[in-house]
């Protein structure tokens, strides 16, 4: 039983304003991951966020752009330290929610096979697009997609970066398009 014994709480933050909307997560290494809307920026909703292995509690700002971002939510994957965080924006835009992400559905019963970037795209968090394959199609793996939306109306153009062995090698691609991938989807090769 967790809290058979007296546990003792510690303070994570200490700042003056209000920090508000915790969400906590922990991986597989034992790291626990806090986040949370800040307000220590004149008011302005930022998300801040701690860790700790069973030591002190290290703060970062994650993000803090010019308007408010508020609501995080975290979660850790089963293996690695990879987080993903979501939260609300205020940033102009189209309130329009993006999500992109990696999948293997083109595998066998092995799990051996082809892992793809997909995005789908929802206006108010209930109704989602159509799933839309990002990369083009062939037997390389594709992986770990970032994205990002231009706010600048009324473009709203849509970019996604994975990683992308089909070279050999890990590459980074980048696709775009400004109807949220409707259509043919342009390619452009990084190799950083």
């Amino acid at each position: 039983d967790v809290f058979a014994t007296k546990t003792v709480s510690q303070q994570i933050t200490s700042d003056i304003s209000d920090q508000v909307e915790p969400a906590i997560a922990a991986d597989s290494g034992n790291t626990v991951y806090v986040v949370w809307t800040d307000t220590r920026n004149n008011g302005k909703k930022d998300i801040y966020g701690a860790a700790s292995n069973n030591g002190p509690w290290t703060n970062v700002a994650v993000v803090t752009e010019d308007d408010g971002q508020s609501s995080p939510a975290i979660a850790t994957e089963a293996v690695g330290p990879i987080l993903h965080l979501v939260w609300v924006d205020d940033r102009p835009g189209d309130d329009k929610l993006y999500v992109a992400w990696q999948d293997n559905r083109q595998a066998d019963y092995n799990n051996q096979g082809d892992w793809d970037i997909y995005i789908s795209t929802s206006d108010d968090g209930m109704n989602w697009s159509d799933e839309t394959r990002v990369n083009d199609p062939n037997n390389d793996n594709q992986a770990n997609p970032a994205i990002v939306v231009d706010s600048n109306l009324p473009s709203n153009n849509a970019y996604i970066v994975w990683e992308d062995d089909r070279n050999g090698n890990q590459d980074i691609y980048v696709a775009t398009s400004s109807d949220v991938f409707a259509t043919k989807t342009v390619f452009t090769t990084n190799n950083l």
